[in-house]
């Protein structure tokens, strides 16, 4: 088997510009543009991959009804699903790259896209503490490419380690690795490594920003909020003179919305209300990126507009703090990817050089905190691969008969039912 080292934290930390709790520090430096040009390949990649959120915030949101609350991470997704991509060759790699929103743009050019966006992300505004991380753990039962290691290594910052997955401290080097990237906030992304799970290509994000204007604390008052189902809890409102970038304040038939920036402005939050006759669920499924893009252009205008020529309107957020995690396949196959979870269809050759693995599961964590001084978020996304075919086998995970025999005269010695064996029954 091919050695490799072990995956080393990957994690790019930017000190934050002010301290929390200091609502007079100075404001930080603004951000009034990117530092260099998109590339092609980069808007093609960031075009699909907004696409491909609103895609499978919609997906995930039908499968999960009664759920309140949905917090994804589309870049996470993406990302680990793009390292997975790089062994996927015919129906299986078309799929996954059209599910991903990449069009025409070949696999270079998405790998290129992915190389220059992180580089791009992590060094654009000091103000803000960002952070992501990709990795790749093999069990040692396969052996990778070392084409295929080469470009996760070169495209997503990723290293590769051989690990024992039938040893229990192989999830916890996984999970401790997502708990650093993710600054202790996703300490448990893998509960329990099935056995028949070979490899896992893993992304984690870290973000922790300051509103650019802060919410004052004195003025947060616990308000109704009305959920889904139409029933009321009490929530902590925050509320203050921030939006200097709205949508139809005011108005109750159309889309409301804020974008409330962080740091140096360069990243901001974007909340968004349905008109009131709209419930958020059919809000969310008809999510169009050609309405995003207006809203988004109508922000940025917004923020061309000198601070003292500004508005101010007064907005109220509610604080919150939440974990979500759920799986990601069942939507993902409902937006076209299907080969990749199927054994007999996948071929993933050019992980290992043969047939042998297709996607098992995918699943995501995330945790979001928002409050006065700014929003903490982080995210954990893990693609399992499994064998196409095992051998057979048989599983004791239910009463069985169990008996101790001499084969050669056929004298049963010892005969039974284990229907506990933890011993307590």
């Amino acid at each position: 088997m091919r050695s490799v080292r072990p995956a080393p934290m990957l994690l790019v930390l930017l000190a934050a510009g002010a301290c929390d709790g200091d609502p007079v520090s100075p404001a930080p430096q603004a951000i009034t543009e990117l530092p260099r040009d998109l590339s092609a390949g980069e808007l093609t990649v960031i075009e699909g991959s907004n696409h491909f959120a609103f895609d499978l915030l919609g997906a995930v949101r039908a499968t999960q009804p009664d759920s309140p609350n949905t917090f994804l991470s589309p870049l996470s997704a993406s990302m680990a699903l793009g390292m997975t991509l790089n062994g996927g060759v015919g129906p299986t790699w078309s799929q996954m790259a059209e599910t991903l929103g990449f069009g025409d743009l070949d696999e270079t050019g998405i790998n290129e896209a992915y190389r220059d966006l992180i580089d791009l992300l992590l060094e654009l505004d000091p103000a803000v503490e960002f952070a992501i991380g990709n990795a790749i753990w093999a069990d040692r039962r396969i052996s990778l490419l070392d084409d295929f290691v080469q470009r996760a290594n070169a495209y997503f910052d990723a290293e590769a380690a051989t690990l024992d997955f039938t040893d229990p401290a192989s999830r916890d080097i996984i999970n401790g690795w997502v708990d650093d990237v993710t600054n202790g906030r996703i300490d448990t992304l893998i509960e329990q490594i099935p056995p028949d799970v070979l490899m896992y290509l893993v992304n984690a994000i870290y973000f922790k920003g300051d509103w650019r204007d802060r919410f004052d604390r004195k003025r947060t008052a616990a308000v109704p909020f009305t959920r889904p189902d139409g029933t009321q809890v009490t929530v902590d409102m925050m509320q203050g003179e921030v939006g200097h970038r709205v949508l139809n304040a005011g108005s109750h038939d159309a889309v409301q919305g804020v974008e409330l920036p962080y740091g140096g402005g360069a990243y901001a939050a974007i909340a968004l209300l349905p008109p009131e006759s709209q419930p958020i669920d059919r809000f969310v499924a008809e999510l169009d990126p050609a309405d995003w893009a207006e809203w988004m252009d109508r922000f940025d205008q917004a923020a061309a507009v000198e601070d003292t020529e500004r508005e101010g309107i007064l907005v109220r957020l509610p604080k919150f703090e939440l974990e979500w995690g759920d799986s990601l396949q069942g939507p993902l196959k409902a937006l076209g990817m299907v080969d990749a979870f199927d054994e007999h269809a996948a071929d993933f050759s050019r992980m290992t050089g043969a047939r042998d693995l297709f996607i098992e599961h995918v699943i995501q964590k995330t945790f979001v905190r928002v409050d006065e001084e700014g929003t903490e978020a982080a995210a954990a996304t893990a693609v399992g691969m499994g064998p196409t075919s095992l051998p057979p086998s048989v599983t004791f995970d239910r009463p069985f008969v169990f008996a101790i025999r001499e084969r050669f005269s056929g004298t049963i010695l010892f005969l039974g039912v284990i229907g506990d064996p933890s011993g307590r029954g």
